[in-house]
């Protein structure tokens, strides 16, 4: 690994353009495959769903927002389980917002919005959501900071951030092709963090029994530690942690889930 491998120089917006240009690039294989991510968490988060939602009355109407919402696996979720909800996606891809407002036209309760998520969100739609959910999208952030705020914005009182992303040594080690690779990078993130920054860096998409040569998704190396913070200054206390292990598949991750709650 070598310097170009990280975007030591690249500006946070300069960033956000680049990850853009690969998004649109990634679009038709992040609508039409299994994402590992997904295959990986998807009766997790279920259950985790069940158990949120067990604590409203039965005939509760939750208001949801999907902060980075992607291929929509979320809202196939919370639809499974039968509940009384409104639903707004939001992301910074067009091509997502056009295919999945057609698909899901036929619903009301349903909506999409094109919303970069480090700008403010509208006035109209803060203190109304139930949930927040950011479900692998915060590590794809340099300026995460503006994120937490929007998701505190837009929480109700005693509203629940959900928070799902990967162990950021498992971002580096999907970055390295060898042992030497990963100390490199160990020590850059090390330097990084010491002098209170963040490195980011674009890696090859996991395919689940391979990485892609063509795609590519942004990763910034935030910790557990910087996630609890960052929710804290934005008034939002962790009240559930837990960890998926999935280390014996081709890349390991292991994946992380935080729950909190806005006071």
């Amino acid at each position: 690994m070598n310097k170009k491998d990280l975007n030591y120089i690249m500006k946070p917006d300069d960033f956000k353009k680049s990850n853009k240009l690969e998004w649109n690039k990634n679009t038709d294989y992040w609508t039409q495959s299994e994402l590992r991510q997904v295959v990986d968490t998807r009766h997790f988060l279920k259950l985790k769903l069940q158990d949120l939602f067990a604590e409203y009355p039965k005939d509760f109407e939750f208001t949801i927002y999907d902060f980075g919402f992607g291929n929509c696996w979320l809202l196939e979720l919370i639809i499974e389980l039968k509940v009384n909800f409104k639903y707004i996606g939001f992301d910074f891809n067009k091509k997502f917002i056009e295919i999945y407002t057609k698909k899901y036209q036929s619903l009301q309760n349903i909506k999409f919005i094109d919303q970069d998520l480090e700008e403010p969100i509208s006035q109209e739609l803060l203190n109304k959501a139930d949930f927040v959910f950011t479900l692998f999208t915060l590590f794809e952030i340099p300026q995460v900071d503006k994120v937490f705020k929007n998701v505190s914005n837009c929480l109700k009182n005693k509203g629940k951030h959900i928070l799902m992303t990967i162990d950021s040594f498992y971002l580096m080690l999907a970055l390295s092709n060898n042992f030497q690779e990963l100390k490199d990078i160990l020590k850059t993130f090390s330097d990084y963090k010491n002098k209170n920054k963040t490195p980011y860096f674009f890696q090859d998409i996991d395919l689940g029994d391979k990485n892609s040569t063509k795609l590519k998704y942004a990763s910034v190396l935030y910790t557990t530690s910087d996630y609890i913070k960052k929710a804290q200054n934005n008034n939002l206390d962790l009240i559930t942690f837990d960890e998926l292990i999935k280390t014996a598949k081709f890349t390991p991750k292991v994946y992380q889930y935080y729950e909190f709650s806005k006071k």
